[in-house]
């Protein structure tokens, strides 16, 4: 399903019957090497879980990737020691972002 977005504010919302014209289709286009599948085929657990093996998977190629992209870490699913200071670090500079003023 394509997203929308206005023309003129570039807001994203489905467009209503007889409003197409002031919207237009955000649509990806990815060649063959801007992406890569971790894990296909398989089903979900109970309550949407997704099995263990699957996000062993994904955690391997995200510690593979950390190390061109440190993000990564962000998304393991079982991380270690090591790793959880680093998500803390992240955690910290999106944090130091914010000025609070004490009056």
């Amino acid at each position: 399903m394509p997203e929308w977005a206005h023309l003129r504010t570039q807001q994203r919302a489905r467009p209503k019957r007889g409003t197409e014209d002031q919207y237009e289709k955000i649509l990806g286009e990815y060649s063959f090497g801007e992406f890569m599948l971790v894990a296909s085929g398989f089903h979900m657990q109970s309550d949407g879980k997704v099995p263990t093996p699957v996000c062993a998977r994904a955690d391997a190629w995200l510690r593979r990737v950390a190390s061109s992209s440190p993000r990564a870490v962000l998304g393991i699913s079982e991380p270690t020691e090591a790793e959880l200071k680093k998500q803390a670090a992240f955690q910290g500079k999106a944090r130091a972002k914010v000025v609070v003023w004490v009056t």
